[in-house]
């Protein structure tokens, strides 16, 4: 039970809590709780590790999603300019052929 609530510690300041005495405060009142009655501490680090395991895949997600929109690739002035006008170009083609085809 030590290790878990140095784990939880660690992982609450490192995640940067906002009001840390208010986190010291409660970690403090969990581990007396575990002092007085381990069954009930059980019960609340169970609670702390499945909220600590759903904010890393919260953290994850938000991580996999950042990157995949900095990674991608945003296409500037010219690569507009030019696919624009291979758009128009292809269509002045397909232009032609309809008239072509109509002719024969």
């Amino acid at each position: 039970m030590r290790e878990l609530v140095k784990s939880l510690i660690a992982a609450g300041i490192t995640m940067g809590l906002a009001d840390r005495q208010k986190f010291v405060s409660q970690v403090s009142e969990l581990i007396t709780r575990y002092q007085n009655d381990p069954a009930e501490g059980d019960k609340w680090a169970e609670r702390i590790v499945s909220y600590l395991e759903q904010t890393k895949s919260n953290i994850n997600l938000e991580n996999a999603i950042r990157a995949a929109i900095e990674g991608t690739y945003a296409p500037d002035k010219k690569d507009i300019n030019t696919l624009t006008e291979a758009i128009e170009g292809l269509t002045r083609q397909m232009k032609q052929s309809d008239k072509s085809a109509d002719q024969q």
